[in-house]
């Protein structure tokens, strides 16, 4: 990736968590972020006199854009998209962070691609308490690269792995948050944005390590996953979906023998069934049966649904030394065999004090998804990670 100012923009959006954003922007100083950042502030005060006085004191290149402390998120991106002028752009969240080098690497291929709107590389989540957690590599699917836009939409959404925090060409992402606003929820509009990414154009996946998703407690938004919508209104669910189906058909070029567009809407209620049919588990569905006719409202429903299948529990581990490549490959034996986690831990100085990463065995493992990780590409994405 060029230096030059006019290429490509980090773009992020931040909200009440001034201390999150002031990290982020002292971990790109640290890296020499060599490209401009526009952060999009809908916080409240003090926290946005806080960022107004972290950013006014950075020497990067940033500029600072303030909306109400009410505007939804996707409205938010909508309006940043606007303010950039470089053909390439991409989003980090405040309390996440994206690896320069995996970043550039992105921004370099979907150069060299015309047909590719977008790029990202290898996903991973943190969570930092006594240790720094490296747990899992959350996306890491192939290149959705299919010539035909509908074969594109199944291969996105038949293995969903949400490109929101992809390097886009600028045009088209602010091309696809056009329409946001006619959704009414925000699973509708990441849904939404996702797929029309995948009409217009490739998506290309890296090999490197490129976004890290904090798994620390956030912000909940109402409606964000199908399991919500389960809980309180799945005829809500149905109704979002018709709006988002015309929307996405309107996107894909017409077909001479298919001039009523019937087909093509066949084709993507077929694509969203099997972007839904993991999530209908007969155990889920039972649970929420069970509290909804005990009497339970939808928001106690959701958190038990989260409590039973999504937060994990405390974890129980063996823990050794990240020393020579065998134990990796032992370990990857024991996690085949069923047997204890085996965590890797690693002592490292990172900004200025001493931090242990724990790295997770599932994190070195595929679990038949692609490559296990490697020791080396560990070991300098630590390198990265020591700056935040």
């Amino acid at each position: 990736m060029t230096s030059s100012s006019d290429f490509y923009t980090l773009v992020i959006p931040t909200y009440n968590r001034a201390a999150h954003l002031a990290r982020l922007l002292d971990y790109l100083e640290r890296e020499k972020a060599d490209f401009p950042i526009v952060v999009l502030d809908s916080s409240e005060a003090p926290a946005r006199a806080q960022n107004g006085e972290r950013v006014a004191r950075s020497h990067l290149a940033i500029r600072r854009v303030t909306y109400p402390s009410d505007v939804h998120p996707f409205l938010k991106v909508r309006d940043g998209a606007k303010q950039v002028g470089s053909p390439y752009c991409s989003i980090c969240a405040d309390d996440d962070i994206v690896l320069l080098p995996g970043l550039r690497a992105c921004v370099a291929l979907l150069d060299g691609r015309r047909e590719a709107v977008a790029a990202h590389g290898l996903y991973f989540n943190f969570h930092e308490s006594s240790f720094f957690d490296l747990s899992e590599v959350v996306y890491r699917g192939p290149s959705v690269a299919a010539a035909d836009p509908l074969l594109r939409l199944r291969a996105l959404f038949g293995r969903y792995e949400a490109p929101f925090y992809a390097v886009y060409r600028t045009a088209v992402l602010a091309d696809i948050f056009e329409r946001v606003e006619e959704m009414r929820t925000t699973l509708g509009r990441e849904l939404l944005t996702a797929a029309l990414t995948a009409v217009a154009g490739e998506i290309l996946r890296t090999t490197d390590f490129y976004y890290g998703r904090s798994t620390a407690g956030s912000f909940s938004y109402d409606a964000w996953h199908p399991w919500q919508f389960f809980t309180a209104s799945p005829q809500a669910l149905f109704d979002e979906y018709r709006v988002l189906r015309d929307i996405v058909a309107a996107a894909v070029p017409p077909d001479a023998g298919d001039a009523d567009g019937t087909r093509m809407r066949a084709v993507i209620d077929l694509v969203f069934l099997g972007y839904l049919e993991p999530l209908l588990r007969s155990d889920v569905l039972q649970l929420i049966f069970a509290d909804r006719i005990a009497g339970r409202d939808s928001m106690s429903t959701a958190a038990h649904v989260w409590k039973a299948f999504v937060r994990r529990r405390p974890r129980v581990s063996l823990r050794v030394s990240l020393a020579g490549p065998g134990r990796i490959a032992r370990a990857l034996a024991r996690l085949a065999a069923g047997a204890i986690p085996m965590d890797y831990v690693v002592a490292r100085r990172a900004g200025g004090s001493r931090r242990t990463y724990r790295i997770f065995e599932e994190f070195l493992s595929s679990k038949g998804l692609g490559e296990p990780v490697g020791r080396g590409s560990v070991l300098a994405m630590l390198e990265r990670l020591d700056a935040y």
